[in-house]
């Protein structure tokens, strides 16, 4: 006798019982017979005022902060003034780049031994100030008179040619090729 009926007949018992449980149970948590509690909700504790607005709202104090320092007010920038405070320029730096947008026109100048310095139309560097920016043009007023240079590249760069180095040892590389060198650290391989 074979009982290859008996499977599908019990899982059809299992799924019909099932079923009928989900509708017993959605039936019997109708909002009519939820309970809700009679207790009152705790209250917040109480925040105590600032100090300076004493009986005013938290919202009043902390808008009333805001409005006194605005983030984008003129008064949160540096005041106006060399470009580069500090430093000491015997000439005028190396010219890097201009920068010509509907924003403005800026030059960039590479300063020995710091950071560039960004300078705008009418801006100082130390006793030069910056009268006109063009593409790639730049007229200057300074000890010397007025002067129109370009962007230059650094007669001394500071990396020297890419050189390979051996690998360190104990590095096996690629299985099944000879070993590579590989560039020295900072170096771009060519």
């Amino acid at each position: 006798m074979r009982r290859e009926w008996l499977l599908p007949v019990l899982l059809g018992l299992a799924a019909t019982a099932l079923t009928g449980t989900i509708v017993l149970e959605l039936r019997a948590k109708s909002p009519d017979s939820v309970r809700v509690s009679s207790l009152p909700a705790p209250a917040p504790p109480p925040i105590p005022p600032h100090p300076q607005t004493a009986g005013a709202s938290p919202a009043a104090s902390w808008s009333a902060a805001i409005l006194a320092r605005p983030l984008f007010a003129p008064s949160r920038r540096p005041p106006a003034g060399p470009a580069a405070p500090g430093i000491a320029l015997a000439s005028l730096p190396r010219i890097t780049g201009t920068m010509v947008t509907p924003a403005g026109r800026s030059v960039i100048f590479a300063v020995p031994g710091g950071k560039p310095v960004v300078v705008g139309e009418g801006g100082h560097l130390g006793p030069y100030t910056i009268r006109r920016i063009a593409a790639g043009l730049v007229t200057v007023d300074g000890p010397g008179g007025t002067r129109t240079l370009g962007p230059a590249f650094d007669p001394n760069p500071h990396a020297p040619a890419a050189t390979l180095t051996p690998a360190p040892p104990g590095f096996a590389g690629i299985p099944g090729l000879p070993p590579q060198p590989r560039p020295a650290f900072g170096q771009v391989p060519r």
